[in-house]
């Protein structure tokens, strides 16, 4: 009876044993696991907050390291949504800066559109989006306005073929009347005379005081011999100064004889002066510098 009794204690003891022993290392289990998920959590957020610094410095290749060590703890939507975010960055800035702005444009707002993404990182693609719209708008207009020039131009050679083939008129003698009453006007103003010119398309010549030209000898313009014509209507011969009109001066305080050709060059009106110098046996002119003589002309030109 007492083998029995003593069998009994024993069985329970044991049993209570192995009950206390089963309880406390379960508890001891699960504290440990709450205390590694704790560390766990601790780690992927201090990872995840090193990479949101990087990805503020643009450290891309840092801040992508500092994700994947904080997949490590926790592989999260939000992890992965900072991934995308910062792969689809990259790839439209050096598209931009490539100059593929609509390729850019197009990855600038897949960064815009990521779920789960860094919001500072998301607010600077939307900035770097309106920045390349404006630049492509600031493109687009410039090709117009090129593409207007262009144009603009094209439009002028033609009308100037059309000029040339047409014979255009540039000069005539109601032209050349109106000239003649500017130039009375004129030499008051400038406290000088002024003497009309021969020109004489037939022989070629242009006759003014103390100066005679003919068959385009003894002219040069700005130090270059060039060719001239007696024109009587600016069209004679392309490329040469179609002179339609000469004036020359009396002798002024200076003792200067100033000449002035009214002349048609490569289709633009332009007035020449010469203040007396001569160079290698030709008299030297050179643009006016007076521009309401140059105005005057011009207007009678193109009237």
């Amino acid at each position: 009876m007492k083998v029995k009794i003593g069998i009994s204690l024993m069985i329970g003891l044991s049993l209570l044993t192995a009950c206390g022993v089963k309880e406390e290392t379960t508890t001891s289990s699960s504290s440990t696991s709450a205390s590694s998920a704790s560390l766990n959590e601790e780690d992927y957020q201090k990872d995840l907050a090193r990479a949101e610094d990087n990805i503020d410095q643009e450290n891309w290749n840092t801040a992508l390291h500092d994700l994947d060590e904080a997949a490590k703890y926790k592989n999260t939507a939000q992890v992965k949504g900072y991934r995308l975010q910062i792969r689809s960055y990259q790839k439209a800035k050096a598209q931009e800066e490539a100059g593929d702005l609509s390729t850019a444009e197009k990855l600038y707002t897949d960064v815009t559109k990521v779920k789960n993404g860094y919001a500072p990182l998301k607010d600077k693609a939307e900035k770097k989006l309106e920045a390349c719209q404006n630049k492509k708008k600031e493109e687009n207009e410039s090709v117009k306005e090129e593409v207007k020039v262009a144009d603009t131009q094209e439009s002028s050679i033609q009308q100037e073929e059309s000029t040339k083939s047409s014979g255009n008129v540039y000069w005539n003698a109601q032209k050349n009347q109106q000239l003649g009453q500017y130039m009375k006007e004129w030499e008051q103003e400038m406290d000088q005379n002024y003497t009309q010119g021969d020109v004489n398309p037939n022989r070629n010549s242009i006759y003014m005081t103390a100066s005679f030209f003919q068959d385009g000898k003894g002219f040069a313009v700005e130090g270059q011999t060039a060719p001239i014509v007696a024109s009587a209507d600016g069209n004679t011969q392309e490329g040469a100064y179609n002179v339609v009109a000469a004036y020359a001066s009396t002798p002024g305080k200076d003792n200067q004889i100033r000449r002035y050709l009214f002349a048609i060059h490569q289709g633009e009106p332009i007035v020449l002066v010469n203040e007396g110098k001569e160079e290698n046996g030709n008299i030297l002119f050179y643009p006016t510098k007076n521009i309401p003589l140059q105005q005057e002309f011009t207007k009678l030109v193109q009237s």
